[in-house]
């Protein structure tokens, strides 16, 4: 920033000053350039923050909520999940390892059966679910319950996909 610049430049020119021939009026000097240096770097800060949060918000109508959320983090100061979502594993076989590894001390080991053909009664009524694939109706059912304008879940697809990508039911099924 030019002003800022200039601001510090004035500090200097009249620090030297101040040295030179030290008075009260010089003093007064430094302490009036610190205070209008001082109230650039608030204005640059401003002019940052208020451009990042256009970059927010440009971020959030182009649905790249990553971006969007990286910066809010960087404007708030929290610091990023350096994770990445991924778990560790240097691949696909070590991740299902990890996986299996996490959940098996989560879960505790596999029990200990020793009679197999032990009936298990049920603790919940048996449910009524399908588990063939969905219906036309379904497909109706669900996609009228979607409500537009909101945020992706955890699969990244956005709400409005079904109603733009197929209108109809016939372009999905047969």
């Amino acid at each position: 920033e030019p002003e800022v610049a200039t601001a510090r430049e004035n500090i200097f020119v009249t620090k030297k000053e101040l040295f030179e021939n030290p008075s009260e009026e010089a003093r007064l000097e430094v302490a009036s350039c610190r205070e209008d240096l001082r109230q650039f770097y608030d204005k640059a800060s401003e002019r940052a923050l208020s451009a990042k949060i256009r970059r927010v918000e440009d971020a959030a109508v182009k649905r790249k909520n990553k971006e969007a959320w990286d910066l809010i983090n960087d404007v708030s100061g929290r610091r990023r999940n350096s994770g990445g979502g991924l778990v560790e594993g240097g691949g696909m076989e070590g991740r299902l390892e990890a996986w299996q590894k996490h959940f098996g001390a989560l879960l505790g080991a596999a029990p200990d059966v020793p009679d197999e053909d032990v009936q298990i009664n049920t603790v919940s009524p048996e449910l009524d679910i399908s588990s063939d694939s969905f219906s036309k109706e379904e497909y109706k059912v669900a996609k009228k319950s979607i409500k537009e304008r909101k945020y992706s879940g955890e699969d990244g697809v956005a709400p409005e996909i079904p109603h733009i990508a197929c209108p109809n039911i016939s372009c999905i099924m047969p």
